[in-house]
């Protein structure tokens, strides 16, 4: 038996930039032995923002985070960003959407910094915002993607001039 979807709130931050999704730390759902879901596995759908987000334990000691987007409001090449907090502690994760096999906006990373008891706070922000403040996030969320997000992240680099911080920043994270 699948439990439902979490409710998310969603909260404007100011009218230019987009509402901050809000995904608290997961609880214990139990699941049915045939369901093919090992481990935990969090998932929330917004309606707002037309985007289901999931974590699930993934190997070891990695986390696997997938966004995928249902709506017209998020695309291809937008950052998902990741707010962690843990206790006084901040920091965050990025993930890169790309065109998924069923045309819709998707993306993945498997990540230690993220784990299944932290709450998270998601903003969806456009390619063009990512500055040198970004780079270290950029340089994890390169690594931390499969083979089609390292792809997205190569198309923005490709775009940049040769000495920006955030191409500077993707290259380092492919080699």
């Amino acid at each position: 038996m699948h439990a439902a979807p979490e409710v998310a709130t969603v909260t404007a931050i100011d009218a230019v930039r987009m509402p901050v999704l809000t995904v608290p730390a997961w609880t214990a759902h139990e699941r049915a032995a045939a369901s093919g879901i090992s481990g935990p596995m969090q998932s929330v759908i917004d309606l707002e923002f037309g985007i289901q987000f999931v974590r699930s334990a993934a190997d070891g000691d990695e986390t696997a985070v997938s966004v995928k987007s249902f709506g017209d409001r998020v695309g291809s090449d937008d950052i998902v960003r990741i707010e962690i907090t843990s206790g006084h502690e901040r920091s965050e994760v990025l993930l890169v959407l790309y065109t998924g096999a069923d045309n819709h906006p998707t993306g993945e990373i498997a990540t230690r910094a993220i784990t299944m008891s932290e709450d998270l706070a998601i903003a969806i922000i456009p390619t063009s915002s990512l500055t040198a403040d970004h780079a270290t996030a950029v340089t994890q969320a390169v690594r931390s993607s499969r083979t089609a997000g390292r792809n997205a992240w190569r198309r923005i680099a490709k775009g940049l001039p040769d000495d920006h911080p955030v191409r500077i920043a993707v290259m380092d994270g492919l080699r």
